[in-house]
């Protein structure tokens, strides 16, 4: 019975250890932009992001949702290390497909914006 009331104690002390990690990550994200900081330089707004974030990750250490997020580093790491990255020439290959199609779909619908005014003109 004790154990389940302080189970039920832990539950509820990680929810706000979780409201307060996410009102500071988010609270720094919009100092950062907010009127307040305009018109400092844009490495002081960053500096209160990272600090910001470094503050709820620390809060966020003291709940029992820790192991869990330092698996799912670990397993983006894994996941990481698994990418293949295209090499130059692959990349050189698909950039000017993307440059072809995007031209050839921009002059198309440039053709049949033209034939459509063209129609309208001659209704009207």
């Amino acid at each position: 019975m004790q154990q389940s009331q302080v189970k039920r104690q832990s539950s509820s002390m990680d929810t706000v250890l979780v409201i307060v990690s996410a009102a500071v990550f988010f609270g720094g994200f919009y100092l950062s932009g907010s009127l307040f900081l305009a018109g400092q330089p844009w490495y002081i707004r960053l500096l209160v992001v990272v600090v910001t974030l470094m503050v709820s990750a620390g809060v966020l250490a003291l709940t029992s949702y820790r192991e869990k997020l330092i698996s799912l580093a670990k397993g983006a790491r894994i996941q990481l290390r698994k990418v293949r990255w295209p090499s130059k020439n692959e990349v050189l290959k698909t950039t000017v497909l993307v440059l072809v199609i995007v031209t050839t779909f921009a002059l198309l619908l440039s053709l049949i914006d033209w034939l459509l005014t063209q129609f309208i003109r001659w209704i009207l």
